[in-house]
């Protein structure tokens, strides 16, 4: 599975489709952009920005909503032991459902371990 890119936003109508990726790098971005092209889907690329910030590093990989889960429970004592917080409270912080929430947390540290984990292949 390739998550050089990932799709943060998506909004559409049956003319047209906007996407906010995060891509991983500018390699990422162009493979993406001839694949479409290669599939005859019409694709343009409206704006690119760059934040050196999240450039390297395994939070790369996290769209918003996963880095604002993680970073939640991990400053609020979710993973201390024993736990300050639980999911409910965590969840009802940001207006959510506790299996949402926990959904969402778990993509999250899945994206980060991905990272910091050497895979089957190295």
């Amino acid at each position: 599975m390739n998550r050089d890119l990932i799709v943060e936003e998506a909004s559409g109508t049956a003319e047209e489709w906007e996407f906010h990726l995060r891509a991983h790098d500018q390699a990422a971005l162009s493979t993406f952009q001839e694949a479409c092209h290669d599939k005859e889907v019409p694709i343009d690329i409206t704006r690119v920005h760059h934040n050196p910030e999240e450039a390297d590093g395994p939070s790369h990989r996290l769209t918003r909503k996963q880095r604002e889960a993680v970073t939640l429970a991990f400053e609020r004592g979710y993973f201390a032991v024993p736990r300050e917080i639980t999911l409910t409270e965590l969840a009802e912080e940001i207006g959510i459902s506790r299996q949402a929430y926990s959904r969402r947390l778990q993509r999250g540290l899945r994206n980060v371990l991905s990272e910091v984990l050497p895979s089957d292949g190295e």
